[in-house]
C-alpha cells in the first residue's frame, strides 16, 4: 500500500507495521501532512543548533534557567513533531540520572498532560468502532480527559443501566501516518549520519527501527491491548498488591477501550520512606514475575501508567506496549541470574556472549571484571559509589563492541524506564541491591 494512502487515512487503517513502506517517492512532497512533518522536523534540529549558540553565555550565569528553557524548547518541539518523537521524550523524562531536573520537569508533561484532540473526534472514533453515537451508550460522559497522551486520552462516563465509574480510552486519528512519516525521518537521518558524518552499524540501527515500529503499530491496536492487560492481570492475579483495571468488552473495538476506573495517585505523591522503598520493592516483584516467569510484560513504565491506590498497591495502566521474551530466551537469562547467585562467572559470561550482547574476547574480558564486582556488591550486601563508578568505567571501554539485539529491545528498554523512573523517587535507592533480593524469593520458582 502507497505510504501516501497511510498518511491520509483516518481510522481505516487496521494492518500491521511494514517496513517496505519507509521509502521516499516524489509524490510526497505534494502530501500536506508530509510536508509539515518535514518541515518540524527540520525547525527542531535547526532550532537546537540556534539555542546552542544564543544561550551559551546564558549556560555559564544561570545553568537551572538555561536548562529550564532547553526542557521547555525540547518539549514544544516533540509535541509538534507527534508520537515517534513524543515517546522518545517520555524515554528521557524518566532519567533523572541523565538529565538535569529542570529538564526532567519539562518533559514529564509528555507522559500525560498533552494537547487534547476535540471532542467530534472521540465521537467520530466511537461510531466508526460501534455504529452509535456516544449519548446512546452513556449517561454521563465528560468531554474533557482527565489524561491525554500521545497515543490516546482517557475519559470518564457512566453507562446508562450503572453507577460504577468506568474509564473510556479513544485513540487520536490519523496516527498509523504519522507513525510511518517520523520513522521514514528517523531512517533517512540514521543514512544521511552514517554516509557523510560518522560510520554507524546502520543494519542494527535499522533493525531497531523496525522492531520499534512493529511495537508502535502493536500499540494501535486496543483489541490486542484489551487481551494483553487480560492475560497479565491472569498472569499476576496471585499477587493481591498489584491492581489492573477489569475490561469492557461490549465498549472496546480497535480505536476504542473501555474498562474499569481504578483510583491511583501519582506515586511521586508517596512522602515516607517506609512507603516509597516498599513500592519500590512491589514494583520490582511485579516485573520481574512478568520478566522470568511468564516472559509477557508491561512495556511502558511510567508515572502515568504506573499509580498507587489509597492503600498503597501498585495499580498498572495501559498495555498497548508489552513484551515477550521466548522460552528459549527467558531459560537463558534465568540461568545467567542463577550463575550469578552461584558466583560462577564463566557461566554468566558464556550466557552474555549466547544472547549475542557481545562476542570478542576483550569484551568478554571486561564483562568478566563487571560481574565480579556485582557478584561481590551481592555478598557483602551492599553496591557502592566506588563499585558504580567502576561498572561505568567498564562499560565505557566495551565502547560500541556491544549492542542489544533488536529481540531484546524492549526488555531492555523497559528495564531502563523501570530504574529511571523509580530513582525518580529515591535517589539514595540501592536497586541493585533490591534486585538481588527479589530475585532470590523468586530462585525457588525457577529452578
Amino acid at each position: 500500500m502507497q505510504l501516501n494512502k497511510f498518511i491520509n487515512s483516518k481510522w481505516s487503517f487496521s494492518g500491521s507495521y511494514d517496513s517496505s513502506n519507509l521509502t521516499f517517492h516524489l509524490g510526497l512532497f505534494f502530501n500536506k501532512f508530509f510536508c509539515i512533518r518535514l518541515f518540524e522536523f527540520l525547525k527542531l534540529i535547526f532550532t537546537l543548533i540556534n539555542f546552542h549558540f544564543t544561550q551559551n553565555s546564558l549556560k555559564k550565569q544561570d545553568f537551572n534557567t538555561y536548562n529550564t528553557n532547553l526542557g521547555k524548547l525540547l518539549t514544544n518541539s516533540l509535541i509538534k513533531l507527534g508520537p515517534s518523537f513524543i515517546k522518545f521524550g517520555q524515554f528521557l523524562s524518566v532519567r533523572s540520572d541523565f538529565l538535569s531536573s529542570e529538564i526532567i520537569n519539562e518533559l514529564k508533561t509528555l507522559q500525560d498532560s498533552l494537547p487534547s484532540q476535540p471532542f467530534a473526534d472521540c465521537q467520530e472514533a466511537f461510531r466508526h468502532d460501534f455504529n452509535v453515537e456516544i449519548n446512546e451508550i452513556f449517561k454521563f460522559f465528560d468531554p474533557k480527559p482527565f489524561a491525554s497522551a500521545s497515543i490516546a486520552q482517557v475519559h470518564k462516563a457512566y453507562l446508562q443501566d450503572s453507577n460504577s465509574l468506568i474509564a473510556v480510552k479513544i485513540q487520536r486519528p490519523y496516527l498509523p501516518g504519522q507513525f510511518y512519516i517520523d520513522l521514514l525521518l528517523i531512517k533517512n537521518s540514521l543514512i544521511i549520519y552514517d554516509k557523510f558524518i560518522k560510520k554507524i552499524n546502520l543494519n542494527y540501527f535499522i533493525a531497531l527501527l523496525d522492531e520499534f515500529g512493529t511495537i508502535a503499530f502493536d500499540e494501535l491496536n486496543f483489541i490486542q491491548e484489551a487481551k494483553n492487560a487480560n492475560e497479565i492481570k491472569q498472569n499476576l492475579k496471585h499477587l493481591n498488591f498489584a491492581k489492573i483495571p477489569k475490561i469492557n468488552w461490549s465498549l472496546t473495538g480497535r480505536h476504542v477501550i473501555t474498562m474499569e476506573y481504578l483510583e491511583s495517585d501519582k506515586i511521586s505523591s508517596l512522602r515516607t520512606k517506609k512507603h516509597i522503598d516498599s513500592f519500590i520493592i512491589k514494583t520490582f516483584n511485579c516485573y520481574l514475575q512478568q520478566f522470568l516467569i511468564y516472559g509477557l510484560f508491561h512495556g511502558d513504565p511510567h508515572e502515568s501508567n504506573i499509580g498507587c491506590s489509597k492503600d498503597f498497591e501498585l495499580v498498572i495502566y495501559d498495555f498497548g506496549i508489552v513484551g515477550r521474551i521466548d522460552n528459549e530466551t527467558r531459560n537463558l537469562i534465568i540461568k545467567f541470574i542463577l550463575a550469578i547467585f552461584n558466583k560462577n562467572i564463566e557461566n554468566a559470561t558464556q550466557i552474555i556472549q549466547n544472547l549475542g550482547i557481545v562476542q570478542d574476547e576483550h569484551s568478554l574480558s571486561i564483562v568478566r571484571k563487571i560481574l565480579s564486582i556485582l557478584i561481590l556488591a551481592k555478598e557483602q550486601d551492599s553496591f557502592k559509589h566506588n563499585d558504580i563508578n567502576k561498572v561505568f568505567r567498564l562499560i565505557k571501554e566495551l565502547d560500541n563492541k556491544w549492542y542489544i539485539p533488536p529481540k531484546l529491545f524492549l526488555l531492555f528498554k523497559t528495564a531502563y524506564y523501570l530504574s529511571g523512573f523509580l530513582l525518580n523517587l529515591n535517589e539514595s535507592i540501592n536497586i541493585e541491591f533490591i534486585i538481588f533480593e527479589v530475585v532470590k524469593e523468586l530462585v525457588p520458582v525457577l529452578n
